[in-house]
C-alpha cells in the first residue's frame, strides 16, 4: 500500500514546476517580490517605533520638566505612525493587484498547458480516462494549484521575511529577551510541518472522491434520457450520495486531522508571550544601568511576538494550502508528464504529392495494452480509389482495424502504409487531415450547420460548404431549417435527426478532399430509407478516393469493389460480393442470416 507521506509532490518539486510557469513573467513576479519587502519593512519598523513613543511617554511621566519634550516626541511619533501605515496601505494595495495579475497569468498558462496536453494525448489514454476526473483536473485542480501563489508562494515569502527580519531585530535589541521569545518556535513550527505532510495524503485521496462525484454528475447528465426511461431518478439519487458522501468523510478527515494538531502547535508557541512579558517585565524594573532593557523594547518585542505568531498561523494556513495544491498538481502533473502512446517523430515527413490514397497493412498485428491481440497478422492491400467493405461480427476487429490508418494507435508487429510511407514516418496533421473519419455516433458542436462542416477546413468559402453538403444529400433539408446554415446545433447535435446529423457529419470528413474516407458503421442506427440517403453520398463521394465502409448490413456493403471478412482479429475471406456468396463461408452465413430475418419480417407483416 502506498505511503501517504509519498502522494502528491513535495514541496520543493512542486516550488520548482509551478515557479517555472512565473519564469516568463519574471518581471511581474520581481515586482510583486519587491513590493511585499517594502511592505514588511514598514510593518518591521513599527513596533521600534512604538516602543520608542512608550520610552518618550515614560520620560514625560518621571521628569516634569521634559513632559513637553515629551508631548512634542509623542506628537512626532504619532504623525511618523500614521505616515507608515498611509504609505503601508499604499504598498498592500498594490501588492494585491500586482498578485493578482500575475496569478492570473500563471492560473491560464497552467490550464492551456493541461488543455493543450489533453488535446495531444493519443486515444489509449481516453480509452480509460473518466472525462468527469479530466473535468475536475482541468477546473477545480488547477483553481487550488492557483491558490498556491496567493495562499503559500507570496505567503511563505512574507512569512520568512517576517520571521527572519524579526529575529534579526530581536538579537539587536536584546539577545536574552530574543531567546526566551524565540525558544519555542522551532517545536511549533516541527508539528506543523510535520501535520501538513500527512495532509498531503489525505488531501490527495479528497481530490480523487471529488473527481468522481464530478464523474458521476457528467454522467447523469449525458445518460438522462435512459435514467428517464427506466424510471431511475431515485436510484441515481442515491448513488450520487454515497459517492458525494465519500468525498465529504475524506475532506471532514482532512480537517478533523489539521483542526486538531495546530491549535497544539499554536499553544506550543503560545508560551512566548507569558515568557517574554514575564522576564521583560523583570528586565524593565531593573533597568539599563543595571542590566535591564528599556519599556520600550519590551513593547516592541510583545508587538514582535504577536505578529511572530499570526505567521506561526500563517505558515499552518501555508502548508495547508501547499498540501491542497500538491494534491491538485499531482494529478495535473500526470497528465503533463504523460508522454503520448503516438507521437510524432522528429523528422516526420508529408505524404508524398500525388498520391491516391493506397492503403498496405503488412504482417500487421495489435492489441489494447496488455490486452489479448485484437488484429492477427493482417496482410491487405487496398489499391487507390477502392471502396473496401469491412464485414464480420461484433468485436470481430473492424474499427481498430481502420483506426490504424490515421494512427489513432501504433501497431504491435508489422507496418500500415499510406501512399507507400509507413504513418509511423508521417507528420500526424498531414496524415489525418487526409484520413477523414466518420464514426457511428456522429458528435456535432454547439456552433451553426456551416461551422460544423467546416470544421475542418476554417477558410472554406460558402460556396464549398454547400457544395459538400449537396454531395451528402444535406443541402435540402438545411435550407428548410428557420436560418439554414446558420441555424445553430444544439450540444452534441439536439434538434436534428439522426440521418440529418450522419449527413452533416459526411459533408465534413469531405469538405478537405481527404484521399481516405471511412465510414464506421455510419448507417447502423438509421432507418432503410436514411440509409439509402447516405448510401448515395457515399457513392458520390466515393469517386476518386479510397473509402472504407464498416457496415452490419449486406445492403450497405454490397457495391464494395471488395469486401473483407474478419473473424477474432483475422482476414478470413477477401473478394466481392458475388464471389464470396459462392465461397459459402462467413460472409455467406451473414448474408443468409439477414436475408432469413428479410423474409420473417415480411411473412409478419403479411
Amino acid at each position: 500500500m502506498e505511503n501517504d507521506e509519498d502522494r502528491g509532490l513535495s514541496f520543493g518539486e512542486l516550488l520548482r514546476r509551478l515557479t517555472a510557469l512565473a519564469r516568463p513573467h519574471w518581471k511581474r513576479a520581481l515586482l510583486v517580490a519587491v513590493l511585499i519587502f517594502c511592505t514588511l519593512g514598514l510593518e518591521l519598523a513599527r513596533p521600534p517605533v512604538i516602543g520608542w513613543a512608550f520610552d518618550i511617554i515614560k520620560r514625560g511621566i518621571t521628569s516634569e520638566t521634559a513632559r513637553e519634550e515629551s508631548a512634542r516626541g509623542v506628537a512626532f511619533v504619532s504623525m511618523l505612525l500614521l505616515l507608515i501605515a498611509t504609505v503601508r496601505a499604499v504598498m498592500m494595495f498594490a501588492t494585491g493587484v500586482s498578485q493578482a495579475r500575475l496569478t492570473h497569468t500563471i492560473l491560464w498558462t497552467l490550464r492551456r498547458k493541461l488543455y493543450d496536453a489533453m488535446q495531444r494525448l493519443s486515444f489509449s489514454f481516453f480509452d480509460n480516462a473518466e472525462s468527469g476526473q479530466l473535468i475536475s483536473r482541468a477546473t477545480s485542480d488547477v483553481q487550488r494549484v492557483a491558490g498556491f501563489f496567493n495562499q503559500a508562494l507570496f505567503a511563505s515569502l512574507e512569512a520568512i521575511t517576517i520571521l527572519v527580519g524579526i529575529t534579526i531585530y530581536m538579537f539587536w535589541m536584546s539577545p536574552l529577551m530574543a531567546v526566551v521569545a524565540l525558544a519555542p518556535l522551532p517545536l511549533a513550527l516541527f508539528m506543523v510541518v510535520r501535520t501538513a505532510t500527512r495532509v498531503r495524503g489525505l488531501f490527495k485521496e479528497a481530490r480523487d472522491a471529488y473527481g468522481s462525484v464530478t464523474n458521476s454528475i457528467q454522467e447523469n447528465i449525458a445518460g438522462v434520457q435512459v435514467v428517464r426511461a427506466f424510471a431511475k431518478e431515485d436510484y441515481e439519487i442515491e448513488r450520487f450520495e454515497r459517492v458525494a458522501g465519500g468525498y465529504v468523510a475524506k475532506i471532514i478527515r482532512s480537517i478533523d486531522y489539521w483542526a486538531l494538531r495546530i491549535p497544539v502547535a499554536m499553544f506550543m508557541y503560545g508560551v512566548s508571550g507569558p515568557l517574554v512579558l514575564f522576564v521583560g517585565g523583570y528586565l524593565v524594573m531593573r533597568g539599563p544601568e543595571d542590566g535591564g532593557i528599556e519599556l520600550g523594547v519590551l513593547v516592541a518585542f510583545v508587538i514582535y511576538v504577536r505578529q511572530m505568531t499570526f505567521r506561526i498561523r500563517m505558515v499552518g494556513g501555508i502548508v495547508n494550502a501547499t498540501a491542497r495544491a500538491s494534491a491538485g498538481a499531482d494529478r495535473i502533473y500526470e497528465i503533463l508528464d504523460k508522454d503520448p502512446d503516438v507521437a510524432e517523430k522528429r523528422k516526420a515527413v508529408r505524404l508524398p504529392e500525388g498520391g491516391g490514397g493506397e492503403v498496405v497493412f503488412d504482417n500487421v498485428s495489435f492489441g489494447y495494452g496488455r490486452d489479448e491481440p485484437a488484429l492477427n497478422d493482417i496482410n491487405l492491400h487496398v489499391e487507390p480509389g477502392q471502396m473496401v467493405a469491412l464485414v464480420g461480427h461484433t468485436g470481430s476487429g473492424k474499427t481498430t482495424l481502420v483506426n490504424l490508418i490515421a494512427r489513432f494507435y501504433d501497431v504491435r508487429e508489422g507496418a500500415v502504409r499510406v501512399d507507400g510511407v509507413d504513418v509511423r514516418d508521417l507528420q500526424l496533421a498531414d496524415l489525418r487531415r487526409n484520413v477523414a473519419q466518420i464514426f457511428q455516433e456522429t458528435f456535432l458542436f454547439s456552433a451553426t450547420i456551416a461551422e460544423n462542416i467546416a470544421y475542418a477546413c476554417p477558410d472554406a468559402s460558402m460556396e464549398d460548404i454547400e457544395a459538400v453538403a449537396r454531395a451528402a444529400q444535406a443541402h435540402e433539408f438545411i435550407q428548410e431549417l428557420d436560418e439554414g446554415y446558420d441555424t445553430m446545433v444544439g450540444e452534441r447535435g439536439v434538434g436534428l435527426s439522426g440521418g440529418q446529423r450522419q449527413r452533416i457529419a459526411i459533408a465534413r470528413a469531405v469538405i478537405s478532399n481527404p484521399r481516405i474516407l471511412i465510414m464506421d458503421d455510419a448507417t447502423a442506427s438509421v432507418d432503410s430509407q436514411t440509409e439509402r440517403q447516405i448510401q448515395e453520398s457515399l457513392l458520390e463521394l466515393s469517386r476518386g478516393r479510397t473509402t472504407f465502409v464498416i457496415a452490419h448490413r449486406i445492403s450497405t456493403v454490397r457495391r464494395a469493389d471488395l469486401i473483407v471478412v474478419l473473424e477474432r482479429g483475422r482476414i478470413v475471406e477477401i473478394g466481392t460480393h458475388d464471389e464470396l456468396l459462392e465461397r459459402d463461408g462467413v460472409y455467406r452465413q451473414i448474408y443468409d442470416v439477414q436475408l432469413a430475418e428479410a423474409v420473417d419480417d415480411m411473412e409478419e407483416i403479411s
